[in-house]
């Protein structure tokens, strides 16, 4: 490929994640014991971390964060910096940090198991750890109130999220590989 054609193609991935990452945070399951729903974004979150290179996943993260601080409704239909500084907030300050980390510990030949154990042991505890230490700080809750309140009720989901994830990219691979 031309270096002008893949320049276009990093733009457009980009903007393609961008986007995706901003509709999936729009499908919401609420929970009635919880402060934050399940949303789909995990999945677009595990998938950017380990196709693209750190550089590229960091940029499609802070875009769609500085969209959502600067007034576009992209974190579940609502914006602004407030989101980021409520219970759910951990949640998108672990999704900075879980991409970077997770992007630097895929390697070129990733199998599904591979690209699991990452999502699962990486990414998995970072989010969560984030979102139970906001609420820490916000709700001035104990470690246990926080983490019952915060990460017990996504595990399991998470868990299945991490499992799509790892089976959507090792399929893209696969495709990408082929062509």
């Amino acid at each position: 490929m031309k270096k002008r054609s893949l320049d276009i193609y990093k733009v457009v991935s980009v903007a393609l994640f961008v986007a995706l990452l901003s509709v999936t945070s729009f499908i919401v399951i609420p929970i009635p014991f919880s402060f934050v729903p399940i949303t789909l974004q995990t999945i677009v979150i595990n998938i950017i971390a380990i196709r693209f290179k750190t550089k590229e996943a960091m940029i499609i993260i802070f875009l769609y964060m500085l969209l959502g601080i600067l007034g576009v409704p992209v974190f579940g239909g609502s914006a602004g910096i407030g989101k980021l500084l409520s219970p759910a907030g951990g949640y998108y300050i672990g999704f900075i940090l879980s991409v970077f980390v997770m992007s630097m510990f895929k390697k070129n030949n990733l199998c599904f198991k591979n690209i699991l154990m990452i999502l699962l042991f990486v990414g998995m505890p970072i989010q969560h750890g984030c979102a139970v230490g906001l609420m820490l700080f916000y709700n001035n809750f104990d470690i246990v109130n926080a983490f019952l309140t915060i990460s017990v009720p996504f595990i399991l989901g998470d868990i299945i999220k991490c499992i799509i994830s790892s089976f959507i990219l090792t399929k893209l691979t696969n495709i990408i590989k082929q062509n």
